[in-house]
């Protein structure tokens, strides 16, 4: 009797959810519907809800007359099962909800916070992020006013390297009259050492190379909000089966790191960047090194090379130089590493672990 009673009672508490649910749907699809934030996203969730809703449902009740069965044929592992599969369905569904209810968060405007932190370059730059309203354009807008400066820093290396290879040489001969045997000659074939010359080159291929990974860059920034949609979405929605629960899992955070935790990164170590070197113009860099060749050659021929020789160097112009040689070497690694850390085990915790800088590497 006591079995039968308890028995009675799972079945009106499953019932009872099953109730919740359907009453539910259609209010998380009102509300839902009432995020305009949603509106922005390439690939919205919210057409997503009713259909997950039903499936949800569908997968409660085969769970549900599982249970029943289980107690008839005294299964604790079928009942173990399909107690699982109620709950991981129901999460499925809470986190959809959570999704739509908290989706403007992501389209807040970050203006008051990063330009609280200086993290936003000014208004009177050439590229301007002032006017950046969500953390994507912000994104955006800094690593595009990055790339301006490295590409224009990679412009003058490429100037400097090429008139220093047609610099002219100078070469002087002296004889005796009648006496032709009898001399002195000396030449200078460059103005400019062969070894500099090479130097350059390969500092500009070394250059074109990071120049190549700060495009995968901009192609990850440029296509966060498409990630987030669309990785968000299909990892939701896949969670609610169990089949495809961990394929759902992995695909969450997938879309959460490329889609929130990336941009978040652009923003603050290239807004800090921008800040601190502000624009670079061709002219400008193309002018400092000729500055610093013209001034450093009465040093070189008097021989006394030391701290003067560093003394013609313009302090802002270093400063330049090595936060641009950051932004194309270290910080993107880091980046890269952040963001792999956060991927791993936030899938690990969701569902199938998966590698994204093993992804990227298979991509490249």
């Amino acid at each position: 009797m006591i079995t039968m009673k308890n028995q009675t009672r799972k079945m009106a508490a499953f019932a009872a959810t099953i109730i919740a649910l359907a009453l539910l749907s259609p209010m998380a699809s009102a509300a839902s519907r009432g995020q305009t934030a949603l509106a922005v996203l390439p690939i919205s969730p919210t057409s997503w809800v009713p259909v997950a809703f039903t499936f949800v449902l569908l997968v409660i009740a085969a769970a549900g007359l599982i249970y029943i069965l289980s107690g008839f044929i005294r299964s604790f592992q079928a009942k173990a099962w399909a107690t699982a599969q109620i709950y991981q369905a129901s999460l499925s569904i809470v986190l959809l909800l959570i999704f739509a209810f908290f989706s403007y968060l992501f389209f807040l405007n970050p203006q008051a916070a990063f330009g609280g932190a200086n993290l936003v370059p000014s208004a009177a730059d050439p590229v301007s992020c002032t006017s950046a309203n969500t953390i994507y354009t912000l994104a955006t807008c800094d690593i595009s006013y990055f790339s301006d400066n490295a590409f224009n820093f990679a412009q003058s290396i490429y100037l400097v390297s090429f008139i220093s290879g047609y610099s002219p040489g100078i070469s002087f001969n002296a004889s005796i009259t009648g006496y032709s045997s009898i001399g002195a000659s000396a030449s200078l074939s460059d103005f400019v050492p062969g070894s500099t010359t090479q130097l350059l080159s390969t500092a500009f291929v070394g250059i074109f190379f990071a120049l190549l990974l700060n495009q995968v860059q901009v192609i990850l920034v440029a296509g966060s909000l498409l990630f987030l949609s669309l990785f968000l979405t299909l990892g939701l929605v896949a969670r609610c089966f169990g089949v495809t629960r961990t394929f759902g899992g992995a695909m969450i955070a997938l879309g959460v790191g490329l889609g929130l935790i990336y941009p978040l990164l652009i923003a603050i170590t290239y807004g800090f960047i921008n800040v601190s070197t502000g624009p670079v113009s061709t002219a400008a860099v193309f002018s400092n090194f000729i500055q610093l060749f013209l001034s450093a050659i009465p040093i070189v021929l008097s021989g006394q090379v030391g701290g003067s020789y560093f003394a013609v160097l313009n302090p802002h112009f270093l400063q330049q130089l090595a936060y641009i040689g950051c932004g194309l070497t270290f910080i993107p690694f880091i980046n890269f590493m952040i963001l792999d850390a956060f991927i791993v085990d936030f899938s690990r915790v969701m569902g199938e672990r998966i590698d994204f800088l093993s992804l990227l590497q298979g991509l490249v």
